[in-house]
């Protein structure tokens, strides 16, 4: 089977994101940073694609400030990803990811949308090719075409289309000969479910899923809206403080690892549905949140900070801020800096060197001709 290996950093990368907290996701940072500041590093196409999905998730997870810009990152990391080895289903699937994420952010970049949702479809749709072409009793190509079909279907969800998201995700969630099941795989139907109207059939798979041990906070706060649609708004509000509850304790010791507070707005800013989307997905959900109080439930207020530990657009892009453009495909994106590193200082100019030395010497020869003629002047 063709598939292509991860980086070390890589790996350990995509390992930290899934401890799903602020001071976990910087380390992710920092590792990818610094596996793309070497020459190997840089050339590699699956350091550019998790790099691409670390960007996503600070974005999505409130853990960046607006400034950053990183869904435009992450777009610009995943499509230079595809520039390097566009034969590899996964370098596809980022840049669909790092797609969906930028469309879902309210509009506030440079970009449509639509384009952006079509340019995520078109990317599933390759890496479902490419992953069709390898041999289908394996059991690895099996579980990533689920988790990849999954992914694109869910697509749908945010397209204000529940119904179609459904019948393309039952045909992998009843599949009596499915790969390993997957949380998150299952947490997507629930979603797709809760956005159809099926609050109660959501609400037991979310609950199935919470009986494990290190469960996804964010299913709360899906069980938290399956609640409040089906009319126990009790259980809704206490299950809305258990989410806020578990995301305060996540925080870092650090005032800057802190997690922010969920609100309903963060969720519209961060990715929740795309902006003005006709059929009313964003309105059902945002409805759904504010049934479950999730703005009143929070004991403590902790707002995004302005500032990011991100280096500047320009240094990271290597490309006029602003813009938002996608990176010209065969375009390589400049590596981003490591943090901490401090930038290396400028060599003095060969030329103004020589200068201050040759005038060093003459100070001195002057020095030792005032000496020589002092002892002229005693012996005379």
């Amino acid at each position: 089977m063709a598939f292509h290996a991860f980086s070390h950093a890589a790996a350990k990368a995509l390992l930290l994101l899934g401890e799903n907290t602020k001071p976990a996701a910087r380390k992710a940072y920092q590792l990818m940073a610094e596996a793309l500041d070497k020459p190997e590093g840089h050339k590699t196409a699956r350091n550019w694609s998790v790099y691409s999905r670390v960007m996503s998730e600070l974005w999505r997870n409130g853990w960046v400030a607006a400034g950053a810009r990183a869904p435009n990152r992450a777009v610009h990391a995943a499509t230079t990803a595809v520039s390097l080895d566009d034969s590899d289903y996964y370098t596809h699937w980022l840049l669909a990811y790092a797609y969906k994420i930028r469309s879902r952010s309210a509009g506030q970049f440079k970009s449509s949308w639509k384009q952006d949702m079509e340019s995520a479809l078109r990317h599933y749709e390759k890496a479902l090719a490419l992953l069709n072409k390898e041999r289908p009793q394996n059991a690895v190509v099996a579980g990533e075409r689920n988790a990849v079909s999954i992914e694109r279907a869910e697509t749908f969800v945010y397209l204000s289309e529940p119904d179609r998201a459904l019948r393309e995700m039952e045909r992998i969630i009843r599949d009596p000969n499915r790969a390993k099941p997957d949380a998150w795989q299952d947490w997507a139907y629930a979603f797709a479910l809760h956005q159809a109207g099926r609050s109660y059939e959501a609400a037991e798979i979310c609950e199935r899923l919470l009986v494990e041990k290190d469960a996804n906070n964010d299913i709360r706060l899906l069980l938290a809206a399956c609640q409040a649609r089906c009319h126990m708004a009790m259980d809704g509000r206490q299950t809305i403080r258990e989410f806020h509850k578990r995301r305060n304790a996540k925080s870092g010791l650090s005032a800057e690892d802190a997690e922010p507070t969920w609100t309903v707005a963060l969720e519209i800013e961060r990715g929740a549905f795309p902006p003005d989307m006709p059929g009313g997905g964003e309105k059902y959900w945002t409805e759904s949140l504010v049934r479950a109080q999730l703005d009143e439930s929070a004991d403590t207020k902790v707002s995004i900070p302005t500032t990011s530990f991100l280096p500047s657009d320009d240094v990271i892009l290597g490309a006029p801020r602003g813009d938002g453009a996608t990176a010209a495909p065969g375009t390589a994106m400049q590596a981003p800096k490591p943090a901490g590193r401090k930038p290396a200082g400028r060599k003095p100019d060969g030329k103004k060197a020589p200068k201050r030395k040759a005038a060093t010497k003459k100070k001195v020869a002057k020095k030792k001709a005032a000496k020589k003629t002092a002892k002229r002047k005693v012996a005379k």
